[in-house]
């Protein structure tokens, strides 16, 4: 996945296509990681402006901030443990929960040397 994501990120070739009006307003509040590069690579190629979408990140400083800027409208979409989800589920009924399988999740820890 990684090596597709450079592929495409350092891939001068890929044809210009002009941008559309903007039909859809996607903003997401959540944390910068890994598996959100697709989504940075294609707002980096104007992917979403082709496809007449203006997307926005938000990037948060908590977890528990997501959820709050989906539900006070301040963004459509938010990551969030799926335990979480049904906790603000039972509370209100504004959300709709998209849960994505994958079959690996890829995450380094990294520590000085005095750590370990």
């Amino acid at each position: 996945m990684l090596a597709a994501a450079l592929i495409i990120l350092l891939s001068p070739s890929i044809p210009r296509i002009s941008a559309q009006p903007a039909k859809y307003h996607i903003k997401q509040a959540g944390f910068r990681v890994l598996y959100m590069a697709p989504a940075f690579m294609a707002l980096e190629k104007g992917f979403f402006a082709q496809e007449g979408v203006d997307f926005q990140f938000t990037e948060i400083d908590s977890g528990a901030l997501g959820p709050a800027a989906v539900i006070s409208g301040n963004a459509q979409v938010s990551h969030l443990h799926p335990l979480g989800v049904g906790e603000l589920q039972a509370q209100t009924s504004c959300l709709t929960p998209c849960y994505n399988l994958v079959n690996r999740l890829t995450l380094d820890l990294i520590v000085p040397n005095q750590v370990i």
